[in-house]
């Protein structure tokens, strides 16, 4: 059997191909990772963390499964009381959306129920186009956003002048 065929193995998300040799590896039995030359590896990756993002301060290795990293992700990220826009178009994302609720951030979902049937099958690639060049967390183009008008966030209202969502138009009058 050669490395590049390897045997098939059901990772996730997989199938996916595992050579000889890291099949092999899997196999020895494993280090000690207080003393000898585990520590030695980690000390190493430590300061090369440290150079690579061009930073004084200490790098951390944080070693978790994927939820662990999700929950990085939205820790360093979000605080309680943020709001986030969830599209729930798979498990994946709707995992995404009830761990950011349960650390106390307001989950917005449903978007999926207003897109009407013709534009479901390219909706959710727009929408993640859209976030990442126009609808930026930080600094959003609004004056670029075809839906400037269908935005509620009205802190983000910088060059259109939307309509106001009933909630506020109750509180204005």
């Amino acid at each position: 059997m050669t490395v590049a065929k390897g045997r098939e193995f059901l990772s996730i998300p997989g199938p996916t191909n595992v050579p000889d040799a890291v099949l092999a590896a899997m196999h020895r039995p494993a280090i000690d990772i207080y003393s000898g030359e585990l520590v030695g590896i980690t000390d190493s990756c430590l300061a090369d963390l440290k150079a690579l993002f061009k930073t004084k301060g200490r790098a951390y290795i944080y070693a978790a499964n994927g939820h662990g990293g999700w929950e990085a992700a939205l820790t360093n990220v979000l605080s309680r009381g943020d709001t986030v826009l969830v599209l729930e178009s798979g498990r994946f994302a709707q995992g995404w959306g009830e761990m950011a609720r349960m650390m106390g951030v307001e989950v917005e979902m449903g978007l999926l129920n207003v897109i009407p049937g013709a534009y479901m099958r390219h909706a959710h690639h727009w929408l993640i186009l859209h976030g990442r060049y126009v609808c930026q967390a930080r600094k959003p183009r609004c004056d670029a956003c075809i839906v400037c008008d269908l935005c509620f966030s009205a802190d983000k209202w910088f060059d259109c002048d939307p309509p106001k969502p009933p909630s506020m138009q109750k509180a204005s009058s």
